[in-house]
């Protein structure tokens, strides 16, 4: 501080060589980091006056930073409405980091609209901003009281998150399934092979017939059972892809045009949004007369969420398809309510199992259903049930007896939100080895995560990070007892996950697990760090932390650990875990946003949204033909972030912190409650 008031004493007084546009901006620089707010604005006004040296932007933005830090926001917006020249990102940018690190919600909202209108594809202003809300929402529900916790050597004053309990108890494990479930599942699974007969049947028999062949496609995915005739989808998909104009000629029908499209999108087929154009006036704008035909409209909706970035008309039909079927809501009309469903989450959206929950009830209304289908829907649906129930009960057990709920009760106990959080990556029986992978992973993490955030000093945080890059049991003796119960079930669990994978000569893969583990608590530990010490990062500092704290990454990376066979390769995780990677890049953007989303006031929600919009145009960007690995590694990224989408997104809360107002209906509707025949 005393070579700075040196500095500043010299530059003042400074008569033979005058300051240049250097000296400034390394005086005011040095002010702002040793909290000479005054002095620095001091300096400021009078060599201004004194040497007649203009201010350019880079030296406002230097005092925007100065003032900032010394909480000085008021004077700071002065300085930026006083200046001569139109203010950059760099100074509004200072600005609203100085509003993160003192919580002014309601300036940083001002300050974000003026950078989001000068960069408005930037999403990272949402981030910040969006995380103003949370640490001022954070601070406001921590409960008042404190709980007093001991060491070895001191008491340890901690504030403790209010978090619900778990809402389920043991009723998984007492719930499990007996010999009559057996019987019936044996039954069922007779009936499945005779009804799978029947619908490979059909799709053979509709080959020549493009919208009957379009029609049993979206049905077979919407009702969960896509998973059975993937060689004959893909097949079918390739062939109307490889029709003259991919068969957008054939037909001007709205619905007809607006499947095709999205059916041949989802499947990676890039095909031309000027397909739309034909319904469209003269005057550029979608024809109103379209309204008549709901089914198209809403089949319109649905494509427009698989739009990529210059797709300017599918942004426009989706204001127009928006605004048209809320209309409907209101109305008495016989597709009122799946209009209401789409609205609320779009099959782009929407995790398959969810989906399938849904649309089989909403298909058994349906005049034109086929009943073979629907029955093989049903069953199907049901015996995975059966399957999912048996795996549930035997986490839960897995759970109870590591006691972790008990032994650290300041965490969530979020065994099952776990499991059900998997479930939307992966249902199919084929990956029950990964459920069990990622769902332990997952609990365990949440766990970890509320240690850091909520619980643990940073002294004690430092020794587990350090314990973790160990990643050894020696490790242990150096932790505080409540983390010892913690830091032993994670070696115990990837232990096991080793051992699972040495059997088929794939241990390598652990490796890449412990990787992403480490590289999670990393980012765990510098938020925690960057709050207990009251420092603000760079943008770019805590974007790149942000992106990682929210565990996409980790977990995406731990799911194709749980992926047998040869699908996954080495090579896999290498593109999964490269920071050019967009496809994953964009999945952890939106997790990030919909996460701080949940976490304050609805304004910050809002503010998120186009965010949230423009990073689904570069997942599905990512998502088209060619792609480096192949279609099971694309659908589990994009499953996991339509389960991520659900929990953060569909009530507007956390569900997995606040299962009890969000999740548990869909829960029940999948783990509990089967499916009438």
């Amino acid at each position: 501080m005393v070579v700075v008031r040196m500095l500043w004493n010299s530059s003042l007084n400074l008569r033979e060589h005058d300051p240049n546009d250097f000296t400034f901006i390394g005086v005011l620089h040095a002010c702002s980091h040793v909290g000479l707010g005054k002095e620095g604005r001091k300096l400021f006004d009078r060599t201004i006056i004194n040497f007649r040296l203009a201010p350019k932007v880079e030296q406002y933005g230097c005092m925007v930073d100065l003032l900032g830090r010394a909480e000085l926001l008021a004077e700071a917006l002065e300085i930026i409405n006083s200046m001569p020249i139109k203010p950059n990102t760099i100074v509004w940018g200072a600005l609203l980091a100085a509003c993160k690190l003192h919580r002014n919600s309601s300036l940083g909202e001002l300050v974000a609209r003026e950078l989001l209108e000068m960069e408005p594809d930037n999403c990272g202003y949402n981030v910040l901003l969006s995380n103003i809300y949370a640490a001022v929402f954070k601070e406001m529900s921590l409960q008042s009281s404190i709980a007093a916790s001991s060491n070895e050597n001191s008491k340890i004053i901690r504030p403790l998150a209010n978090f619900h309990r778990s809402i389920w108890s043991d009723r998984f494990i007492k719930s499990a399934p007996g010999d009559q479930d057996m019987k019936t599942n044996e039954a069922y699974s007779l009936e499945q092979v005779e009804e799978l007969k029947e619908v490979r049947r059909m799709l053979v028999a509709h080959a020549n017939e493009s919208l009957k062949k379009l029609s049993l496609i979206d049905s077979l995915q919407r009702v969960g059972v896509a998973y059975h005739f993937e060689g004959e989808m893909e097949k079918a998909m390739e062939q109307i892809y490889d029709a003259p104009n991919h068969g957008f000629d054939d037909n001007n029908n709205l619905y007809t045009v607006a499947l095709r499209f999205r059916l041949l999108r989802q499947q990676g087929y890039n095909v031309p949004c000027e397909v739309f154009n034909k319904f469209k006036s003269s005057d550029g704008k979608f024809k109103e007369d379209l309204t008549e035909d709901v089914s198209g409209m809403l089949c319109l909706y649905e494509a427009t969420h698989w739009r990529v970035h210059g797709e300017d008309i599918l942004d426009e039909a989706l204001e127009f398809t928006t605004a048209r079927l809320n209309s409907i809501v209101t109305n008495d009309h016989p597709l009122a309510t799946q209009v209401m469903h789409a609205l609320k989450q779009s099959l782009r959206n929407s995790p398959p199992r969810i989906e399938a929950r849904h649309y089989i009830s909403a298909y058994q209304e349906d005049k034109t259903k086929n009943e073979s289908l629907l029955k093989f829907a049903k069953i199907d649906f049901n015996l995975l049930q059966a399957i999912h129930q048996q795996e549930l009960t035997q986490l839960s057990k897995w759970w109870k007896e590591l006691g972790l709920a008990s032994k650290l009760p300041y965490a969530r106990d979020r065994l099952v939100e776990s499991y059900f959080f998997v479930v939307g990556i992966y249902f199919e029986p084929h990956y029950a080895l990964g459920r069990k992978i990622v769902t332990k992973v997952t609990a365990l993490l949440t766990i970890i995560d509320d240690t850091y955030d909520a619980y643990g000093t940073l002294e004690e945080l430092q020794l587990f990070t350090d314990a973790i890059e160990r990643w050894d049991l020696s490790a242990i003796n150096r932790l505080p007892k409540y983390m010892k119960v913690l830091y032993s079930a994670i070696l115990d669990v990837y232990n096991e996950i080793e051992e699972d994978f040495r059997k088929d000569g794939q241990s390598y893969r652990i490796n890449y697990a412990k990787k992403v583990m480490k590289i999670q608590i990393r980012a765990y530990f510098m938020e925690a760090k960057w709050f207990n010490e009251g420092y603000t990062p760079t943008f770019e500092e805590y974007m790149q932390t942000a992106s990682i704290s929210i565990p996409c990454l980790s977990l995406i990376v731990t799911s194709l650990v749980g992926m047998r066979g040869d699908v996954v390769t080495k090579e896999t995780f290498d593109w999964a875990m490269n920071e050019s990677n967009k496809l994953v890049k964009g999945i952890n953007l939106i997790g990030r946003l919909l996460d701080d989303m949940t976490s304050h006031k609805s304004k910050g929600y809002m503010m998120n949204l186009r965010g949230v919009a423009e990073a689904y145009k570069v997942v599905n960007e990512a998502c088209m033909k060619p792609t480096t690995v192949p279609t099971p590694v694309l659908l589990l990224c994009v499953n996991f972030l339509r389960i991520t989408d659900f929990i953060y997104n569909y009530k507007y809360k956390d569900g997995f912190t606040l299962p009890h107002e969000v999740l548990k209906e869909t829960i029940t509707s999948l783990f509990v409650d089967p499916i009438p025949m």
